[in-house]
């Protein structure tokens, strides 16, 4: 099952950026998918880790950008970041202590955190970043 899907609303039109938001969006239908199948724990878990370090790599990059030419919301930015990354973390620790439909809520929460920031706060930077050539 496909917890969320890529379409155009959601490039902010930095190649590199919107593959890894393609990337992350895989690795949570590979967690919804391992949870919807039953497999073990340790199935879930390992698609768990993978998703927080690629979310924490994609942030690092992500921001590299946004400090390097001086993003002015910079800082707000890599803050909501941060409680997402505290977020996934306590999340994960609820997905392996969670069964059914309440698996079903802590990826849904995932998936939501996901498209609003990519919509509402990555969008902000689109101008920001084809202004200073970042495609």
């Amino acid at each position: 099952m496909i917890a969320i899907s890529w379409d155009d609303s959601y490039s902010v039109h930095v190649e590199s950026i919107d593959a890894q938001h393609k990337k992350m969006m895989r690795l949570i239908n590979d967690l919804n998918r391992i949870s919807d199948s039953g497999q073990d724990e340790g199935q879930l878990e390992l698609a768990l880790i993978n998703l927080c370090d690629y979310t924490r790599k994609h942030f690092e990059y992500e921001e590299s950008f946004l400090e390097k030419y001086h993003y002015p919301f910079y800082k707000s930015h890599q803050e909501k970041h941060a409680i997402f990354l505290k977020t996934i973390a306590q999340t994960k620790k609820d997905l392996l202590n969670a069964h059914g439909r309440h698996k079903k809520k802590k990826i849904d929460t995932i998936v939501f955190w996901l498209k609003n920031h990519i919509i509402k706060e990555d969008k902000q930077y689109v101008c920001f970043m084809l202004e200073h050539g970042i495609k």
